[in-house]
């Protein structure tokens, strides 16, 4: 994904949800298998694809933990430009609502 600016962070979370759906539908992931077992054989296994897919998605959470700071102050940021003027209380609020729409996705 490379590094995200600032600006770009509203985009990252919808464009990265639809590639990780269209990676897992059924095709996809035969074709996947048959691209790995032409690189490493016959041998290679549904098992094997999906242990390679476990530590892909692994690190692709690693990736959002260490890009959540930079999130989360991108996210202050927008609510400090904002008209209205909230208190230390209420940005609180909107991190943890931020939170926990990243956390039910």
């Amino acid at each position: 994904m490379g590094e995200v600016k600032m600006a770009q962070w509203t985009l990252v979370g919808w464009e990265k949800r639809s590639q990780i759906e269209r990676e897992i539908e059924p095709m996809e992931l035969k074709n996947k298998l048959n691209e790995y077992r032409k690189a490493l054989g016959k041998d290679f296994s549904i098992h094997d694809l999906l242990m390679v897919e476990d530590i892909r998605s692994k690190a692709v959470i690693a990736e959002a933990l260490n890009n959540m700071p930079e999130y989360l102050l991108h996210e202050i940021g927008k609510m400090r430009n904002e008209h209205e003027v909230r208190t230390i209380a209420g940005a609180l609020d909107g991190i943890e609502d931020v939170l926990f729409h990243i956390g039910n996705r």
